[in-house]
């Protein structure tokens, strides 16, 4: 697969591999007050680069991360939604995540590329379940998770609550 090979298309989107050339637009994915509260340190440029390209070497280790989300209209990068390995609670987990920029939110876009994700989970990659975390702060990644997953609870990471939403296999068919 080439550096800016699609993997994902939605109706509005294009989810394709990250390449050095986002870094900049990653960056203005993360630069408004929203965003910071929960991201702070990725307005810098060295945080949003180590964000490429720990996702870059996902994709050759692990064959998954986050992917740049593009609009289909003019390839602008908006954001990013992918599936990543986490471990949570001891657990290996495969996460759907999304972070779009401020401009493009209450779209619908994240939700409709993290359905994507969830079916490319399921479907290609044969998880049995798929999960999201959203800090209980974060109304916003709170609203697509519950239109994405089917059900929820709450837990604790790194001595902060946060909610736990999750998908199964059986449930998402």
């Amino acid at each position: 697969m080439s550096a800016h090979e699609t993997v994902l298309t939605t109706e509005r989107l294009i989810l394709r591999r990250f390449v050095l050339g986002d870094i900049p637009e990653l960056r203005q994915v993360f630069d408004d007050w929203y965003a910071k509260r929960f991201y702070p340190e990725m307005g810098s440029l060295p945080m949003a680069e180590r964000w490429v390209r720990r996702n870059i070497a996902r994709y050759e280790e692990q064959g998954v991360g986050l992917w740049a989300a593009c609009l289909k209209e003019t390839g602008e990068v908006v954001g990013d939604c992918g599936l990543i390995y986490q471990t949570i609670q001891e657990q290996q987990e495969v996460e759907v995540a999304y972070h779009l920029r401020a401009d493009q939110r209450g779209k619908g876009l994240a939700t409709e590329a993290a359905l994507a994700c969830l079916d490319h989970g399921f479907n290609v990659l044969d998880c049995d379940r798929i999960v999201s975390m959203a800090h209980p702060d974060n109304h916003a990644s709170k609203r697509v998770a519950q239109r994405v997953h089917q059900d929820w609870r709450r837990f604790t990471r790194d001595a902060a609550r946060y909610y736990l939403f999750h998908t199964t296999r059986e449930a998402h068919a």
